[in-house]
């Protein structure tokens, strides 16, 4: 085995792209074997934050951290994802990185490579015009939980209706008005969907399981440790987290192929599960043998892993409405900041 100094060494003569490219080529192999509901591949797209460590390269890049108090910012650096997740079959579809906190401008490169029959799901942050004439150009689906300034929300509460049908940017788009029975709130949707290809009921099951995207983040930062990262150039924290999310994906492939569940079921509350973090485990304990190709064993032993820690689960509700924390609290350590323009 080299040393972690050949290692780390040896890991700058190479492009953060090859790791990049083994993400990409996993996913392509694995199409194939991707199931649909309803004829149709759900996605949910969302955003997160990577902390890095502060160098003077990464901010010679852009990156930058929190503004916090007048010309001060946090110290570690931030690298914003978006990510486009398989609610279906619980694999990433695409991933991107950026210096910039722009959501909408990475979801609107990523809606091009999806496919026509298919439904991205969207949090009340991206519904827009430009992301409507996005999916009016790619020919594909989305259902957007509307915030409640929108202009279809305020006339639809003030003439207490429960539908309203629009035209945005040329595209028909209809707005479901649904009450949550546990809450008393209502839910906002919209969607380019034909109006009865979908209930109401099911709409906002599908829209729930927009939630697996935030556990796909969950499992990477605290599950599997993915913000330990051991770089400070660009080139290699993109390394890291390309073989991560390649190592996470392998596993996640490994549950889909395994999982017989039955799709018609698919939107019921109760589910069935086996545990990510031993898969993923696994893979790394049997790496070197994955190298040398002795891969049935490994096979075997991820099968038996998936067999065994199989459990139910159920999808959970939320009963309570969501509570924003406000920006600058009081109480907050300005001892761990910096100026902004410091390196």
């Amino acid at each position: 085995m080299p040393t972690k100094s050949s290692l780390s060494k040896f890991r700058k003569k190479i492009s953060y792209r090859f790791f990049k490219k083994e993400f990409e080529s996993l996913i392509g192999r694995y199409e194939a074997y991707r199931k649909t509901f309803k004829g149709y591949y759900i996605y949910a797209i969302d955003g997160d934050e990577l902390v890095m460590p502060r160098s003077k390269e990464l901010l010679a890049l852009g990156y930058r951290s929190n503004r916090v108090k007048e010309n001060k910012e946090s110290w570690y650096l931030k690298n914003y994802i978006v990510h486009t997740y398989d609610v279906v079959n619980r694999v990433s579809k695409a991933v991107t990185f950026s210096a910039n906190q722009n959501e909408l401008a990475g979801a609107k490169k990523m809606i091009p490579k999806l496919e026509s029959n298919s439904i991205t799901l969207y949090d009340r942050l991206y519904f827009c015009r430009p992301l409507v004439a996005t999916h009016r150009d790619a020919g594909n689906k989305f259902i957007a939980r509307l915030k409640s300034n929108d202009s279809s929300v305020k006339y639809m509460n003030a003439r207490s209706k429960r539908y309203h049908r629009s035209v945005v940017e040329g595209v028909e788009v209809h707005t479901h008005k649904i009450k949550n029975k546990k809450t008393g709130g209502y839910l906002y949707l919209a969607t380019n969907l034909a109006r009865g290809e979908f209930l109401k009921k099911e709409l906002a099951q599908l829209y729930l399981r927009r939630w697996e995207v935030e556990t796909s983040f969950r499992d990477s930062t605290e599950t599997l440790q993915q913000s330990k990262l051991h770089s400070k150039t660009e080139n290699e924290i993109l390394q890291e987290v390309y073989a991560h999310y390649w190592l996470i994906n392998h596993s996640k492939v490994q549950l889909a192929l395994a999982d017989q569940s039955d799709l018609t079921m698919w939107l019921n509350k109760e589910y069935r599960r086996s545990s990510l973090k031993m898969v993923y485990e696994c893979i790394i304990d049997s790496f070197k043998q994955l190298v040398m190709g002795q891969t049935r064993g490994v096979i075997r032993r991820m099968l038996e892993i998936i067999r065994r820690t199989q459990e139910k689960r159920k999808h959970l509700s939320r009963s309570a409405p969501r509570k924003m924390r406000a920006a600058g609290r009081k109480g907050y350590n300005y001892n761990g900041v910096t100026e902004r323009n410091n390196a």
